[in-house]
């Protein structure tokens, strides 16, 4: 794009180099107050008059494409033929699935009852054990789970009992493993004198891996062993005595979740990508001839997917401003799904819309200063049709990126810029004049018009540069048939500083550059070129002053 290519380059380079400029005609202006060996005259050698002159090169750099565009806020986008494209890029994470689908916590309760037969045991003085296998579900409204790999987590587990006796309770989860070691928790437990006789006790679920699909409706099933040892006793011991135990899972975090995780609305959000290529003009026109947008969506849940973009539009803010829809997007946009080998990775696919399916090259030639787009993304939109998988950093992400291939046309088309800038120049009455030199090379097929305006502390204009408005510091290279550039052209021009102009630089406190773009061609026609990586835009910037030297300055040295 011809425009971003000069935006960028007078922007943040040609502003530094007229910097660069200023201060260094201050120092050669301050050339006069070092007194040369030659004219050490010890008030000896009187001469009627000498006018020498001092040369300095201030600037000399050849700017590449890449030079110019990686300053834009883009990053560039280069084909094998070198033809360059600028890329502005948005982009937007969904919650990660232990974000949005987390595991509640799970509270159960079971009796024990002693019967005649146990009860007379503990009172002969013997130690019983009771077992007890059940089995209870999990609470998880829509969600099923079929396995789930835990990495944060506690079992708790209380007693209440009035069997007067001491012991120990062990509640174990044969189907949840940790490197082969089944879940278990073991609460000891002492008889005081009093009932009831309370005790409790926890454990972590980390890194324990749990097969719920056993039994049952083959999910959320959880199947339990208690195995409650009691000391014999001489305390009396009754059939009917009963111990209450609560248990559940806290704060469960899961690694790994297989099963069916629900309809889950996961995203419905949207970001804004900044066109600065728009920044700063403010007239003519330009146009780009293919611009693109290619939206790029990254998923990693094993889940059925259904996601989309609700806006996509080119957007400008305040008077005059307009938001214009970006036709030619799919809906449903294509997402890929991992298989169950590949839990855990994030696969990609893409969707890219041109002029030959969109508005976008309308839109675009809007010059709107951002892309605005909202996205939303449903998990098992169409319900249970499939089980899932996700580990808890699943996660799906949509970039959007809008390409300018540099590939379009300019006409008068003006941008405009201030920025501060100052010099304190030395008193410069022995200055007969100073002499700007610019001298470049332009490798690229655009026409560059400029002018620089020396702005006083009011904003008021006491001076330019150059004596036209717009002036053509450099014409187009020339193209060949095949529409790249065969020959560069050349220009070198003198600004001419006299002592009296020079003195107002005092006043400089900002300089204004206008730079005008046209990509010109014969009979005034304003063709679409392309810019390729190769191309070159040499600058080369020197300064020779000239002093007027004679004997009243000579005496003048002579005596200090």
């Amino acid at each position: 794009m011809i425009y971003e290519i000069a935006k960028v380059f007078f922007k943040t380079i040609m502003l530094k180099k007229i910097k660069t400029l200023l201060y260094g005609t201050a120092s050669v202006l301050a050339l006069h107050s070092c007194m040369p060996e030659e004219f050490n005259t010890n008030g000896k050698v009187r001469i009627d008059e000498i006018n020498p002159e001092y040369a300095i090169p201030l600037i000399s750099s050849d700017l590449t494409l890449d030079d110019l565009v990686k300053k834009g806020g883009s990053f560039v986008k280069k084909y094998d033929d070198g033809f360059i494209s600028l890329v502005y890029r948005g982009q937007i994470y969904s919650s990660t699935a232990g974000e949005v689908i987390p595991i509640p916590d799970q509270d159960f309760n079971q009796t024990i009852v002693l019967n005649s037969t146990q009860a007379i045991a503990l009172s002969n003085g013997q130690s019983i054990v009771v077992s007890l296998q059940t089995n209870k579900s999990f609470s998880l409204g829509s969600k099923e789970i079929d396995s789930l790999w835990l990495k944060a987590g506690a079992l708790v587990a209380s007693i209440s009992s009035e069997i007067r006796t001491g012991g120990s309770l062990k509640i174990s989860f044969e189907d949840a493993k940790n490197l082969g070691t089944v879940l278990s928790v073991n609460i000891p437990f002492g008889y005081g004198g009093s009932t009831p006789v309370m005790a409790n006790g926890n454990t972590t679920l980390a890194g324990y891996k749990w097969n719920m699909s056993k039994g049952g409706a083959g999910f959320n099933m959880v199947n339990i062993k208690f195995d409650l040892s009691l000391n014999a006793t001489v305390e009396p011991v009754s059939a009917g005595n009963q111990m209450n135990i609560n248990f559940g899972f806290k704060e469960m975090k899961f690694s790994r979740f297989y099963g069916y995780v629900g309809q889950v609305n996961l995203m419905n959000g949207g970001d804004t990508i900044d066109l600065s290529i728009f920044d700063n003009s403010s007239m003519g026109t330009f146009t780009v001839e293919d611009p693109k947008v290619k939206i790029i969506i990254g998923n990693s849940f094993g889940v059925p997917i259904k996601a989309g973009f609700t806006k996509l539009a080119g957007f400008t803010s305040g008077p005059g401003g307009f938001q214009t829809n970006i036709t030619g997007l799919p809906n449903p946009l294509p997402v890929n799904l991992p298989t169950i080998a590949q839990i855990g990775q994030i696969l990609y696919d893409s969707v890219m819309i041109d002029k030959s399916v969109s508005n976008i090259k309308t839109v675009i030639n809007q010059k709107p200063k951002q892309v605005i787009f909202q996205t939303y993304v449903d998990l098992n939109p169409n319900g249970k049709l499939q089980r899932n998988f996700i580990t808890d950093n699943s996660q799906i992400n949509f970039v959007v990126d809008v390409e300018f291939p540099l590939y379009g046309s300019a006409k008068n088309f003006v941008l405009e810029r201030e920025q501060s800038a100052g010099v304190a120049l030395p008193n410069v009455d022995f200055i007969d004049n100073v002499l700007l030199r610019f001298t470049g090379e332009n490798g690229y097929p655009i026409d560059l018009s400029t002018q620089v305006y020396l702005l006083d502390e009011a904003g008021v204009a006491f001076d330019s540069i150059f004596a036209d408005k717009s002036y053509k510091f450099l014409e187009a290279a020339a193209i060949g048939t095949d529409g790249k550039v065969v020959s560069a052209t050349k220009k070198t021009t003198d600004i001419v500083f006299d002592s009296q102009r020079a003195k107002r630089l005092n006043h400089l406190k900002k300089v204004k550059l206008r730079a005008e773009l046209a990509t010109t061609a014969g009979g005034g026609t304003y063709p679409s070129v392309k810019l390729y990586s190769n191309y070159k835009l040499g600058i080369n910037i020197g300064i020779k002053a000239k002093f007027k030297v004679n004997n009243e300055l000579l005496d003048s040295l002579g005596k200090k």
